[in-house]
């Protein structure tokens, strides 16, 4: 024998046994026995899952359990169930436990939720448990045990108070249907009240919590039909604040279109009390924009209506949080919005409020905002902060937010902008390359940019800091390798390579202090590694000089002289000077004038005749740097007779094959 058949057997028993005159419903063949129907009922919280389990409990008239139980289970994940059984009294707590979809999170819950009802039961009628089930339960029994209501007496109050407890207007309440009856995956008024109230009551709570939140609240209305718990209120205007009604929507559709069933999400949203101000969505002004921050110096106020017909509205604009200032202060407005008819000061504080006339004529309670105006600033692009810049740079920022503003820019010397020495308003564009030439070479300047809005309000600069430098050159002096007259100087490698396309300009003295000055050259175009040839001895003379090197940039603009170099340049000439004759091996010697780099050669022939088509030894070595501390000299390796008359000389060859020979001088070895 099944559990059911069971529980049918215990129900007849009971009603063979007994009579009762408040039974007037009968069976055809059970005199004072209920046949009960619920056909095509939910379970919901979001939806409980399939095989969530369904408990009728018959209760007596004083509401005491009878002992009589009958179970079933839902049978699908849309939490549907149909019950067919025949009890003995016509009152019954009904619950339901199972694992359910969290319309907040959008996952199913991790643990079993309990539901509930109390019902006079009526042939064949749909019963829905739902949040609104389960938390007037406890006040329709305290109404019917303690106040001798009706059932149809305490459900109907149980379900006003219930409502009024989420501040659902009471204006509602009459065109409503039962809570048994509402169900939120259909869209009409009551889902969508029986939607908002399940998702408040969710929140963020765990299962476990939310368990609890249900029982506190079912409890703290038994008596009064009130909620007294500040707790309770407060938790209930923290859940309405934080609730993502997108995304709960979203949720439900998601999981209804996975379940394959019919369904239509009603607009539940404005049954919250998003603001906590004791007013559902439905007729409350919800402040829409601005918020805590804008950048429209004549910004639009926009805000959401109360859904009563031809409300009016009461706006104020303040600069103090108590609108004791006020700025703006119209009434009888029939719109949901309304423009600034000031201007606001940017990085400035603001207060705005609305409220609305309610249905008996009196004025509601002010919704108010914060919100503070700021103009967007600028992202300098260049120079960046703490860049260098070798010439008068291109000033560049970006504005990706604010459009139909125009820019002021400012360039100093001085962090303070006392000393300005560029500026310029009315831009149109995030950038431009000024007409300014860089003055002051190797010091910081300061630029600084800022919007200016469509009504002429200026933003907040945005300031940023550069250095011009020009370094003075890295130079290294010669002696051409190709003419022995002339003195080159070498733009280094190691100089900056962005100074490639400056120009050089050469001062040379014959005085170390570099006055007078003797030879100016300029434009000389800077490339690394290039030789410029600066003095030509046998036109601007041969001695001791001085010069200094510079860079000039593009614009024309100096930078700082090089030290000071010298170099000497002479005539050059080879003379021989001794010869020792104590060996039939000789050693010659001799000495050169004017300055030779070690890069040339000395060049040493020693011959029979004095046409040196007769040479008996030739030989090659490096240049001695300075012959006043360090005679040159050769050994001939050949041996040598005495007796003989032989000839010599020197030369001096540059890299370039250029020579300078000394005079031809002879020699005879006598030992």
């Amino acid at each position: 024998m099944t559990c059911k058949n069971i529980l049918r057997f215990s129900f007849y028993f009971i009603l063979l046994n007994s009579c009762s005159d408040d039974n007037n419903v009968n069976s055809d063949n059970n005199e004072g026995t209920i046949d009960i129907t619920i056909d095509k009922s939910l379970v919901q919280k979001g939806p409980f899952v399939q095989g969530s389990t369904i408990s009728l409990q018959e209760l007596n008239d004083d509401l005491t359990l009878s002992g009589n139980v009958y179970n079933t289970e839902t049978i699908d994940d849309f939490g549907s169930f149909d019950v067919n059984a025949t009890l003995a009294n016509d009152k019954v707590d009904i619950s339901a436990t199972g694992f359910y979809f969290n319309e907040v999170s959008g996952e199913l819950s991790n643990a079993p939720l309990t539901l509930r009802t109390f019902v006079e039961f009526r042939n064949n009628q749909k019963l829905n448990l739902n949040i609104l089930t389960t938390i007037a339960r406890q006040r329709i029994k305290f109404l019917m045990t303690n106040e001798s209501l009706a059932f149809s007496d305490a459900k109907e109050q149980a379900e006003k108070e219930t409502l009024a407890a989420f501040n659902i207007p009471q204006s509602l309440h009459s065109d409503l249907t039962s809570f048994e009856e509402m169900d939120i995956s259909q869209d009409n008024q009551s889902n969508a009240i029986l939607l908002a109230i399940s998702a408040v009551v969710q929140g963020n709570n765990s299962v476990a919590e939310l368990g609890e939140f249900i029982s506190k609240l079912s409890e703290d209305l038994k008596e009064d039909g009130v909620i007294s718990s500040d707790l309770l209120s407060e938790e209930i205007i923290e859940n309405s604040k934080q609730l993502d009604f997108d995304q709960i929507k979203k949720n439900l559709e998601q999981r209804f279109t996975a379940l394959d069933v019919p369904f239509s999400i009603p607009n539940f949203k404005q049954f919250v009390d998003s603001d906590g101000d004791g007013t559902v969505n439905l007729i409350d002004v919800v402040l829409v924009a601005p918020l805590e921050l804008t950048n429209n110096s004549k910004p639009e106020f926009d805000w959401e209506g109360s859904s009563i017909e031809n409300t009016k509205y009461h706006f104020q604009l303040s600069d103090d949080e108590n609108f004791n200032n006020l700025l703006m202060d119209q009434d009888d407005l029939q719109g949901t919005s309304l423009t600034s008819e000031v201007l606001l000061e940017n990085n400035k504080a603001y207060w705005w409020r609305v409220s609305y006339t309610q249905e008996d004529g009196s004025e509601s309670l002010w919704n108010e905002a914060f919100f503070k105006f700021e103009i967007d600033i600028v992202d300098i692009i260049s120079p960046l902060f703490n860049s260098t810049v070798l010439e008068s740079p291109r000033f560049e920022w970006e504005n990706n937010i604010l459009s139909n503003v125009t820019y002021q820019i400012q360039v100093a010397d001085d962090i303070d902008f006392n000393s300005i020495v560029f500026e310029q308003s009315s831009l149109t564009e995030s950038n431009i390359q000024t007409s300014l030439i860089l003055q002051q070479v190797n010091q910081n300047y300061y630029w600084r940019v800022r919007i200016i809005d469509a009504n002429g309000i200026p933003g907040t600069w945005v300031t940023s800091i550069f250095y011009f430098e020009i370094q003075p050159p890295i130079i290294s002096g010669r002696i051409s390798d190709s003419d022995f007259n002339i003195y080159e100087i070498i733009y280094d490698e190691q100089n900056n390579p962005d100074y490639v396309g400056f120009n050089l300009e050469v001062n040379i003295s014959n005085n170390p202090d570099l006055n007078p000055i003797i030879k100016e050259i300029k434009n000389l175009e800077v490339e690394l590694n290039n030789t410029y040839p600066i003095w030509n001895a046998p036109t601007d003379g041969y001695g001791i000089y001085t010069y200094r090197v510079r860079l000039i940039n593009p614009e024309g603009i100096a930078g700082p002289w090089a030290l000071e170099e010298s170099f000497d340049i002479y005539e050059p000439e080879v003379i021989l000077t001794e010869i020792d004759l104590t060996s039939l091996n000789p050693t010659i010697k001799w000495s050169h004038g004017g300055s030779i780099p070690t890069t040339y050669n000395y060049k040493i022939v020693i011959a029979r005749n004095a046409d040196f088509t007769d040479i008996i030894e030739e030989s090659m070595q490096q240049v001695v740097e300075d012959t006043a501390t360090q005679f040159p000299s050769y050994t001939i390796i050949n041996t040598l007779n005495q007796g003989i008359l032989y000839h010599y000389k020197v030369s001096i060859i540059n890299p370039e094959g250029g020579e300078i020979t000394s005079e031809v001088s002879s020699f005879v070895i006598q030992l």
